[in-house]
């Protein structure tokens, strides 16, 4: 169907960046014997804040994973001889707090709780507690999809909850298990303080405690002495958020920082690999990818044939061999999906013919000037764009590169001033919903849908999707 063909138009994906550790949340406690008691893990960027029920970036979200804790979570397969070096497995799940559950049907859920185990202020977990926090989940974030597909919490004894959801809801199981905003809080302390003290403080049962934190410079979490699982073999945990990867590398060179993760530049792999003071972890695949995109509903970019011809211009085999460590994918369902991945769809090649007749076909025979938005915040950005820029000009497109901080880059993209940007995707829940109905879905622009895609076919396959529990026809409707 061509309208499915076309879907990947407003994207071009670069490459797969195989990371250095990964998106998805650790916890210090399940490392190994020979750790420091004051762990230091170094962040580029600040946390958002600690409100588990809010919106979180993913810094938030693995300091938040130290101190709350959801009913169930993923099963994990290791990916090297490390004690810590885990990976999330598509689909396969294992208590938490929740020691079972039933699924009699396809929208209700039942789940018992574990017995004895207490909240940082003393309090102890119960059904009110978990009813309490899906409910405040659903009133504080009543825009996500974690929260409006819930339909009712019930208890149904101290130690049982039951959840309904207003209709089937394939991916929901899976963004609970990726805490995406289910983590259960002490009611005690909503109570006693307020929504917004739970912002810059954090209450949960998790093997780590909140102490303090200082935006902008760190975040300090102590070892939760009551802790219902196994101890932390570590007392203190200190996020250190240092902006510049040049300090940072310094600084884990010198051991004054012991883990990082995400936003890794290739170019240090090979050193810290020869380094034998520092152990490095890349996995694949990955469901973390760049692309470029393009807005829409931003002249030129709203002419396909400019995409296409952009699309044909990029020379994929430099830019992979230029970045290092990455693979290509051809839409946001990398190799990460399995069954779902789609390996018939359109791919793009450099054919510079081809380019060039697409620009003519746009009137733009004489060439056009444009220009990449992108923030640097990893150094494979900056040479994706550079290389982009080269590739261009062989077609007679003038491209513009503009770098900017963060912040600055997401208020662009969100209220479309950036025609064309790079952005990076993946992390989350394990689920194909996740890139796909963000990325095209039309009811996710600005904030996920961010190249402005609307198309309502596409908006229905993606909605009959989500709603199956069906395997077969999810992947079907994918293909």
């Amino acid at each position: 169907m061509t309208s499915k063909r076309m879907i990947y138009a407003g994207i071009v994906l670069i490459a797969l960046i195989a990371v250095t550790g990964g998106i998805y949340a650790f916890q210090v406690s399940q490392m190994g014997d020979d750790l420091p008691k004051t762990f230091v893990v170094g962040y580029t960027n600040d946390i958002r804040h600690l409100d588990p029920h809010l919106r979180q970036n993913v810094w938030s979200i693995l300091v938040i994973n130290q101190m709350y804790e959801p009913l169930f979570k993923y099963k994990y397969e290791p990916v090297s001889d490390e004690p810590w070096a885990n990976f999330s497995v598509l689909g396969e799940y294992e208590g938490v707090l929740a020691t079972s559950w039933e699924n009699p049907n396809d929208t209700t859920y039942i789940f018992h709780l574990r017995e004895g185990v207490k909240f940082h202020d003393g309090s102890p977990l119960d059904a009110n507690a978990v009813k309490l926090s899906l409910d405040r989940m659903r009133e504080l974030s009543p825009k996500e999809v974690t929260a409006t597909s819930i339909a009712s919490v019930d208890v149904i004894d101290s130690h049982t909850v039951q959840i309904k959801l207003a209709k089937p809801f394939a991916p929901w199981f899976s963004m609970m298990a990726a805490n995406y905003f289910g983590y259960i809080v002490s009611p005690k302390a909503i109570q006693e303080n307020g929504d917004e003290y739970m912002k810059e403080h954090a209450v949960g049962t998790g093997p780590f405690k909140f102490v303090e934190r200082t935006p902008g410079t760190e975040i300090m979490l102590e070892r939760n002495e009551d802790y219902w699982g196994d101890a932390p073999k570590i007392d203190n945990i200190r996020y250190k958020i240092v902006p510049d990867v040049d300090t940072m590398r310094l600084e884990i060179e010198k051991g004054t920082i012991h883990y990082t993760m995400y936003f890794l530049p290739n170019d240090w792999l090979g050193d810290f690999k020869s380094n034998p003071n520092i152990n490095t972890m890349q996995y694949s695949p990955s469901d973390i990818y760049r692309a470029i995109h393009f807005m829409h509903s931003v002249p030129p970019f709203d002419d396909v044939n400019v995409r296409k011809a952009i699309a044909y211009s990029l020379d994929y085999d430099s830019m992979l061999q230029a970045l290092g460590p990455v693979y290509r994918v051809w839409t946001p369902l990398t190799e990460f999906y399995g069954d779902f991945v789609n390996k018939d769809v359109t791919r793009y090649e450099r054919d510079l013919d081809k380019a060039r007749e697409l620009l003519v076909k746009s009137g733009y025979e004489d060439g056009l000037k444009i220009t990449l938005h992108y923030s640097p915040f990893q150094p494979e950005i900056k040479t994706t764009a550079e290389i982009a820029q080269q590739n261009l000009k062989d077609v007679g497109i003038e491209l513009e590169l503009k770098s900017y901080e963060w912040a600055t880059m997401r208020s662009m993209v969100m209220d479309k001033s950036a025609g064309m940007f790079i952005w990076g995707g993946g992390g989350g829940y394990p689920d194909p919903d996740n890139p796909m109905f963000a990325n095209f879905h039309s009811s996710q622009i600005p904030a996920r849908n961010r190249s402005d895609y609307v198309n309502p076919e596409v908006d229905s396959l993606l909605e009959r999707a989500r709603s199956s529990t069906d395997k077969a026809e999810r992947i079907r409707l994918y293909y």
